[in-house]
């Protein structure tokens, strides 16, 4: 990971859509879940959470959001933390 980020833990009904937000402010942000199916759903752009334009936020993130289950990894290189789950 290049530069810092925000870390937003938990990609669920308050994870997505916070992580997105963030994205759509043009925020580098990186979603941590313990869950593979959300982290490998937010790779691939359909988050398994519907909120409205949260897929459209997606969509556009260019690159600026990044998810893994590494919460430890994730924490040392970001500056903020939020605990979505």
């Amino acid at each position: 990971m290049e530069g810092k980020a925000i870390l937003v833990i938990g990609l669920g009904k308050l994870g997505i859509p916070l992580a997105v937000c963030f994205v759509g402010k043009r925020f580098r942000v990186v979603g941590v879940d313990v869950d593979p199916r959300r982290v490998d759903a937010v790779k691939r752009g359909a988050p398994l959470i519907y909120e409205p334009v949260t897929a459209e936020l997606l969509a556009a993130a260019d690159g600026r959001l990044t998810t893994t289950q590494d919460a430890e990894v994730a924490a040392r290189e970001s500056d903020v933390t939020f605990d979505g789950g």
